[in-house]
């Protein structure tokens, strides 16, 4: 069960990392008031919660 804590925790990690890299260079590209940024910013926030959540469930044990 740990394994598939850590294994999922560590795809969030990735995802977040790789979300945040794509968004900055949308923000170089569009701006930062654009809505592909938002979008971007909004997917992230999203996943950032996801692995709060996992982690906070895993603290709270």
């Amino acid at each position: 069960m740990s394994v598939n804590y850590k294994e999922k925790k560590d795809e969030l990690l990735k995802s977040i990392d790789k979300k945040r890299n794509d968004m900055f260079e949308i923000v170089s590209i569009y701006g930062i008031n654009s809505e592909k940024t938002l979008a971007y910013s909004q997917d992230l926030d999203q996943l950032i919660v996801q692995y709060q959540k996992i982690d906070g469930s895993k603290k709270s044990l």
